[in-house]
């Protein structure tokens, strides 16, 4: 039995009436314009939420027609109220003659809830059977099932299977019957092919089943404004009762500033600099020593992000107000024993806020710290679970011997292992937002005017701008930071070589190009700047995504420094021009690496392995130049060793969908499918993943829902099998399925 007829017959009970009718073809009626005229409501109820408009200009895709009585020899039931028993109907359409007697069904209770919609859909609405006739009829080619009103016996509404094909009947809406009919001579319905046979089912549809573009925009906005919490920071004064904590902001007793000393040092004195200790716990160590391959690699990119910090300190917006000067910087193999490795947030920042006391030197010494910074590259969470914070420190607290320290995100990742807003360079806006807590600054929007949204001290951390300071912060860093005495006691001594950040005399988006930026965010080489984005739009935000693959990723503004186009770079979120001429690099290839062999185990399938190569011997500097050619190759290989078990087409793309549908991916099911080959079609066709259409027995590719969702690419792994041929067996490579050779 076909899988259309048992979904139909599995429905009998979900359908009342049906009744033949005479349909006699309407001039006056512009069938095959009419659904350009419906409203979306009325394009559901006739044609199913998942079909599309474009669809409908196909000829046949459905019919418009007067519904009128065939005859009236119609055998009355025992109750004049109640439903006729029989009724018998004749009607021509898609070029046949319908000839069914129909009988009142034995099914369908009084008081019933009805489900209406497609046999194959979800639910459309519900209504209650009083009041409702329902009728079916089965010969040996032709199965029905609709519903009427005892009150209109002339509107119908239902299904009808011939031929393997389902058939929705349902009135043309009223506003439009009225419209188009002068003198009526029966009520105008519509018959819309809902599923053809399968052996005549074009294919094609499924290709032509696009994704809707508004449901992507919202995908993009949604994805985008994906944020932290706002609970990153503790106030000081809750963690004193009544008031009587001995806690001094100044850090020596007796050392406060009088009026007069407070104008000399907010006006005059030298910037106050913060002497900042830099603890790396062992999860962010092995992570970025995973990616970069070594220990002195590390370090200089530390020292990087480091100096992107100390340059988001310097922005004007903020008065150029405070100076950073790393006294101490200690890479940890191993987590100190007192910091709770599962734990959270709040309890690693109390336990790190201890750690750094007694390890701080004497205050005369020169590695004698005003303030520490853990970055950690576990994924912090806050309460029950709350995995959206991403730093915490405490307000006020500078220069204070235990509460002068924040807890920070640098490396982590989400539970799928995906990077988030703390994966790489982006952290440093958390890491500035934390230190600005501790100098005393609260949330814009909180205790004060400014935006929520905009700025630096913004309570949820986004993927573009927030790289300015409000006016609240620049008005509260003015009126706080000469009461913090211990930031003014600076030595002269310069740091130590290989704790100054400044020495290479280079902005940190001249040492690390917008490539390096997404491979860095990434921890993957393959990742670079999205060659669809404007150049001039990375200082906003940096678009990534693989050298080989559909699905972008934002990772914030790009690094001040970075070259934005025809002599210009980044500087706090905005491409402008170089103050002077800058050295141009024009890149060169590296040797090709060869990849190892991997596989999706597929029945019939081949592995494949990917060789490389990089565009950096030398990296590109302040030029859009790119070197010429494939940075990669796709070649197939043995996969004997790889595959114990393997698993169909099939299989495999229903395990994808079933993964797009978990993570949110709208308008499909978890049914997947392979598409065969076909040489006037798309060459990748046959290596995407489709999967069954919401509410529909179409197919659709969902590519970029996914890409969005899950940035990912719904393609089968390259080596799966896509044509068998006598004399060649096509195979997916890089996306196209492609004869082997």
């Amino acid at each position: 039995m076909s899988r259309t007829r048992m979904l139909l017959q599995k429905n009998w009970t979900l359908v009342t009436a049906l009744i033949l009718v005479g349909l006699s073809f309407a001039e006056s009626l512009p069938a095959r314009q009419l659904h350009t005229l419906m409203t979306d409501g009325e394009h559901n109820s006739a044609f199913g939420p998942s079909y599309p408009r474009a669809l409908l200009t196909e000829n046949d895709a459905y019919q418009t027609s007067y519904l009128a009585n065939a005859n009236q020899d119609t055998q009355a039931s025992a109750n004049s109220s109640a439903c006729p028993l029989s009724i018998r109907r004749r009607f021509e359409a898609y070029g046949e003659e319908w000839d069914m007697q129909l009988m009142l069904s034995p099914h369908i209770a009084p008081d019933l809830d009805i489900t209406s919609g497609d046999p194959s859909d979800q639910p459309l609405s519900r209504f209650s059977t009083s009041g409702t006739c329902a009728y079916q009829a089965r010969t040996e080619d032709l199965s029905a099932a609709v519903h009427t009103s005892k009150s209109n016996l002339e509107l119908l509404r239902g299904y009808l299977y011939k031929n393997g094909s389902i058939y929705r009947l349902s009135p043309v809406p009223r506003r439009l019957a009225k419209r188009f009919l002068d003198e009526p001579t029966g009520e105008p319905h519509l018959l819309f092919r809902v599923h053809r046979q399968a052996d005549t089912l074009d294919d094609r549809q499924d290709d032509e089943l696009p994704e809707d573009t508004n449901v992507l925009a919202a995908l993009r906005k949604a994805v985008s404004r994906r944020k932290s919490t706002n609970s990153c920071a503790i106030n000081i004064k809750d963690e004193c009762p009544n008031g009587r904590c001995k806690f001094d902001t100044t850090y020596k007793p007796g050392k406060r500033p009088n009026a007069g000393q407070l104008a000399w040092l907010t006006e005059g004195a030298p910037t106050a600099t913060i002497e900042l200790a830099i603890f790396v716990d062992a999860d962010a160590c092995n992570t970025f020593t995973s990616y970069l391959g070594t220990e002195d690699a590390l370090r200089e990119f530390l020292l990087t992000f480091i100096d992107q910090i100390a340059l988001i300190f310097h922005l004007p917006s903020f008065l150029d107000s405070v100076d950073i000067k790393i006294v101490y910087m200690h890479l940890l193999k191993q987590n100190p024993t007192n910091i709770p490795e599962k734990a959270g947030i709040e309890s690693v920042l109390a336990a790190f806020s201890d750690f750094q006391k007694d390890q701080n030197k004497p205050e005369e010494d020169p590695q004698h710290w005003d303030h520490a910074v853990l970055l950690t590259g576990k994924k912090m969470y806050r309460g029950d679970f709350d995995y959206s914070v991403m730093g915490m420190s405490r307000v006020g607290a500078m220069c204070h011997p235990l509460y002068s320290a924040t807890v920070a995100e640098l490396g982590a990742t989400d539970n799928t292992k995906s990077a988030i807003q703390s994966s790489g360079f982006l952290s440093s806006y958390m890491v500035a937002h934390e230190i600005a807590h501790n100098l005393g600054l609260f949330h814009d929007g909180e205790q004060n005017d400014c935006s929520s949204e905009k700025y630096i001290m913004s309570p949820a951390r986004r993927w573009e701008g927030q790289t300015e300071w409000s006016t609240c912060s620049r008005d509260a860093i003015k009126a706080k930071i000469g009461s913090r005495m211990c930031l003014f006691e600076t030595d002269l001594i310069p740091p130590k070589a290989d704790l100054d950040y400044g020495r290479l005399n280079k902005l940190p988006g001249q040492i690390y190009s917008a490539n390096s930026q997404c491979a860095m965010q990434m921890k993957n080489k393959r990742y670079i700047k999205d060659p669809n984005q404007s150049l001039a739009t990375i200082c906003n935000s940096l678009k990534c995504r693989q050298t080989r693959g559909l699905a972008v990723t934002e990772i914030g503004p790009a690094l001040d420094g970075t070259y934005c186009g025809n002599g210009k770079w980044c500087s706090s979120g905005d491409c402008v021009p170089w103050p002077l001429p800058q050295p141009v690099v024009q890149p060169g290839w590296s040797s090709w690496t060869t990849g190892s062999c991997d596989s999706g185990c597929v029945d019939a399938s081949l592995g494949y392995k990917i060789n490389e190569r990089s565009c950096n011997h030398p990296e590109p500097q302040n030029t859009e130049s790119n070197c010429s050619g494939r940075s990669y190759e796709v070649l197939t290989c043995d996969d004997t060793f790889k595959c114990s078990t393997r698993i169909s087409a099939t299989e495999y793309a229903t395990k994808a969908c079933q993964r797009y549908v978990n993570a949110g991916v709208p308008g499909i099911q978890p049914e997947g499918k392979q598409q065969p080959f076909s040489a006037d079609k798309s060459p990748d066709r046959s290596c995407a993943i489709y999967c069954r259409a919401e509410n529909s027995d179409l197919y659709r590719h969902p590519k970029n829902a996914v890409a969005i969702m899950l940035a990912e690419d719904a393609y089968f792994p390259d080596g799966t099998m896509c044509k068998e041929d006598v004399v060649n067996s096509y195979y997916c490579l890089d996306r196209q399925c492609v004869p082997r050779v």
